[in-house]
């Protein structure tokens, strides 16, 4: 890779933010997955997570204080041993965020709609620019949400028209959290290798819809 491609990508992904629900499964593991690729590949990226479940200032209740899921983490250390997700706190997001971040990658396109909405009387129309779900912004343009794998402990069966609940194994639900994972990095690698899209086109395919 020459410099100026390293510059470009760095440029461009220099404040992207991960924001999901609660800042504790998947905006976690694309902050730490995305540092770890990043520095496979020699870029100098900053990135970081958040929670829109946990940001009382778009109307929910404050979740501050509590740290990465387990299974989340070992998805992660599966792949990368030496990733400092063990240590993620979970952290709002906040209106200054949005102010700093250069791109902000959703996990769904609830948390996308919801960050625009709440920001437009601050920051106008631009802020639609920089916000995407990160399977729209990887070039996907179908199912843009990436699934929760929280809440995943329980598994509903339907026997003879009836609904049984039981408990999932532990394999059960790492293996959610693994698909999850792989989802997350396949994208990650896809952005990588085309950091700057045609917003414009993303953001006319997203008026289609």
């Amino acid at each position: 890779m020459g410099i100026v491609d390293i510059i470009r990508k760095t440029l461009k992904l220099r404040n992207t933010f991960f924001v999901c629900t609660g800042n504790t499964c998947r905006s976690p593991m694309a902050e730490h997955l995305m540092k770890a690729i990043s520095l496979e590949r020699g870029l100098n990226i900053s990135v970081c997570s958040r929670g829109i479940g946990a940001c009382s200032e778009f109307g929910f209740a404050e979740r501050e204080g509590a740290y990465a899921t387990g299974h989340a983490c070992d998805a992660v250390f599966a792949l990368y041993p030496d990733a400092d997700i063990w240590h993620h706190v979970p952290k709002p997001l906040a209106y200054l965020d949005v102010k700093k971040a250069s791109l902000i990658l959703a996990m769904e396109e609830l948390h996308r709609d919801n960050i625009i909405a709440n920001s437009l009387r601050f920051y106008g129309e631009e802020v639609a620019r920089k916000v995407f779900t990160l399977k729209e912004y990887a070039g996907f343009t179908q199912d843009l949400d990436v699934a929760d794998p929280m809440g995943t402990g329980i598994r509903m069966e339907f026997v003879s028209g009836i609904t049984n609940y039981k408990k999932a194994s532990n394999e059960e639900v790492q293996a959610v959290y693994v698909s999850c994972r792989d989802e997350i990095r396949a994208c990650l690698e896809r952005i990588l290798d085309n950091p700057l899209p045609n917003t414009a086109l993303l953001l006319e395919a997203r008026a289609e819809r």
